[in-house]
């Protein structure tokens, strides 16, 4: 395996285990759950809408018929837009141009595609509700014909996602500051091209089109941004970078986010405290609130840190129900104390 590939390979790998231990399950439940419903959306989807590009002569009604049940085009873009495209009596030349003489040449693949868009313009084809020409909907419009019909080669594509998962696997996705669509393009595919080629892929996916399930893969790991962070899941300052001793700490508090494990907590906590008050300082939440307050309080790993392995299971008795307050007095400077060591420092004032 080349250095590049190599070094792809541990990044891949290591992002896989940390997805583990955001997930709390172990290392090799990650792949079977990561992207499935992504990744069958596009085998349903792609072997129909790439035999309907690549027909010759094309029949774009077939054309629009696959590509409107396609993941892609049927959920990402506006199924009328598409229709409109399809009965456009030039697209026909279009998309043929597109595919048939598509270079196999990188470079020149990329100069092909930006043609591409630029006659997408001609015909009308962009974003709704933007000033002049928006490049994006006819670029994501390029890669899934692409992918349809060259699924060895490229990925349905839209930047933000192919950026953050590149950013994730510390690799440069693009050469230049400013790549033309046809560049970004090519160059996802690259990129998808090399993690199949990882022999952390090759074991963890089964053969078929792994760039479909890279492309699967890719897109879920968008939707499962810190953005998408459960709102009861607390964040805490401290969590982003620690020179020592980083990770283990952040595998500790990414358990206590296990929403289902803590309502499980919180409804046994709840039979022999009512008011659900905390374990360090006896707040109740529902007393000082009232209805607002009612089964609000937060669960911490009273686990030594240095116990907590990769796929460790959290047990209701691991935890320990806190307010806020003290939950961050437990994690403040980045340390984890012991609920009797807090007690201790109330006792003493």
């Amino acid at each position: 395996m080349p250095d590049s590939l190599e070094k792809l390979n541990e990044e891949f790998s290591d992002w896989l285990g940390r997805l583990a231990v955001e997930w709390a399950i172990p290392l090799e439940d990650v792949s079977p759950h990561l992207g499935k419903e992504e990744i069958a959306d596009r085998v349903k989807c792609y072997p129909a809408f790439g035999q309907a590009v690549r027909q010759s002569p094309i029949n774009m009604s077939d054309v629009e018929g696959t590509g409107g049940e396609c993941w892609a085009l049927g959920e990402r873009f506006d199924r009328i837009r598409f229709r409109e495209f399809c009965s456009n009596p030039d697209s026909a030349d279009v998309v043929v141009s597109l595919v048939a003489h598509l270079p196999s040449d990188d470079d020149e693949a990329a100069q092909h595609i930006d043609t591409f868009v630029e006659n997408c313009r001609s015909l009308g084809y962009q974003d709704p509700k933007t000033d002049g020409f928006n490049a994006s909907s006819a670029g994501l419009l390029a890669s899934t014909l692409l992918t349809a019909a060259f699924p060895k080669r490229f990925v349905d594509f839209r930047q933000t996602r192919w950026k953050e998962f590149a950013d994730e696997l510390s690799y440069r996705l693009f050469e230049t500051e400013s790549p033309s669509y046809g560049e970004m393009i090519v160059a996802a595919g690259t990129f998808a091209q090399k993690i199949c080629g990882t022999e952390t892929f090759q074991q963890s996916w089964p053969a078929g089109e792994p760039l479909w399930t890279i492309a699967g893969i890719c897109w879920h790991a968008h939707s499962e941004s810190g953005a998408d962070r459960p709102k009861d899941a607390p964040l805490f300052p401290y969590e982003e970078d620690f020179d020592e001793g980083a990770l283990v700490l952040r595998k500790h508090l990414i358990q206590e986010r296990n929403t289902s494990l803590i309502q499980q907590a919180k409804d046994m906590w709840r039979e022999a405290d009512p008011q659900l008050r905390c374990d360090v300082c006896q707040f109740s939440f529902a007393e000082r609130y009232g209805e607002i307050g009612e089964g609000y309080i937060e669960a911490h790993h009273t686990k030594p840190i240095s116990t907590l392995k990769d796929g460790s299971r959290t047990r209701i008795s691991d935890l320990a129900k806190v307010c806020a307050n003290c939950h961050r007095m437990i994690h403040a400077d980045g340390e984890c104390r012991e609920i009797e060591e807090l007690r201790e420092l109330l006792r003493s004032e």
